[in-house]
């Protein structure tokens, strides 16, 4: 019965901190200056001496070499991230700011008049692409 009550206090407490968070809409910038230079960075990378006896399947020193060439050549020659970030911004995003702390999400309404809430959040390693397919189709069935 104890961590029920805790639990119930913890929302409860998130319930009025969320109460007086200050919500503004956000999009995500598209910083071409960073991304020239990220291209820059990932064409003057120095690449370490491949040592004979590693294959591209042996992992157990690290990432072989040969796929961390291959996605960089990935990145450099056909990873658009202006058209990534635009992608993104056709869903509606926004920004918490509940003391020090500020929470990017996003909020789209389904087109099914009871439809139950679905809440989609992300670590710092994972991104809203990872979502996107779920809430295209939360959206729209």
């Amino acid at each position: 019965m104890m961590k029920k009550t805790i639990f119930s206090l913890c929302v409860w407490t998130m319930c009025i901190q969320c109460a007086s968070a200050s919500i503004s809409p956000f999009e995500i910038p598209v910083n071409e200056s960073q991304i020239k230079s990220l291209h820059q960075r990932l064409e003057t990378t120095i690449w370490p001496t491949i040592l004979k006896d590693v294959s591209d399947n042996d992992w157990s020193s690290g990432v072989p070499s040969s796929v961390l060439q291959g996605l960089v050549k990935y990145l450099k020659e056909d990873y658009n991230f202006s058209m990534q970030v635009n992608a993104l911004n056709q869903f509606p995003h926004f920004m918490a700011s509940m003391g020090d702390l500020n929470i990017h999400f996003m909020h789209q309404k389904s087109s099914h008049a009871h439809a139950m809430p679905l809440m989609l959040v992300h670590g710092e390693n994972m991104i809203y692409t990872n979502h996107a397919q779920h809430i295209c189709k939360y959206i729209f069935g």
